[in-house]
């Protein structure tokens, strides 16, 4: 299957989170999976190898600005289109990962009485339990 990724951000070692989608991504392809990776944080000097990255337009975060807000473009969609994917994997809840849910949605059609979808999946990777009982609200 062919699926396309989007992560708010894509460098290697970055935080846990991203660990785990370089290893989701990993499993995808051992598994015999085309990914494309769609982020708006992305570092040259990772090596992605075969693996298609692409960089979206992006401002650094005020009062944050080791992380970038991501902007879904025209670029985007074309690129989209072009990779025509079967799953779309959004793992950040952000405003460009709700633009790659829209798309999978808009892309989903009807052929001859059979809806043919484009799936979603989604990850959400932050130990909110954990975050809450640091912090005393539980």
């Amino acid at each position: 299957m062919k699926i396309a990724l989007y992560a708010g951000t894509y460098v290697k070692d970055k935080d846990g989170a991203v660990r785990s989608i370089y290893q989701l991504v990993a499993s995808f392809r051992k598994n015999g999976h085309e990914v494309m990776v769609w982020s708006s944080d992305v570092s040259g000097q990772d090596n992605h190898g075969s693996l298609k990255v692409n960089r979206l337009p992006s401002v650094p975060i005020p009062l944050y600005p080791d992380y970038k807000l991501g902007f879904f473009n025209a670029v985007t969609k074309r690129q989209l289109d072009a990779y025509a994917p079967d799953i779309v994997h959004i793992s950040t809840p952000d405003i460009v990962g709700r633009r790659f849910l829209l798309y999978a949605k808009k892309r989903s059609f009807r052929r001859h009485r059979f809806i043919i979808p484009i799936f979603l999946l989604t990850s959400v990777i932050t130990g909110w339990d954990l975050l809450l009982d640091r912090y005393g609200s539980t």
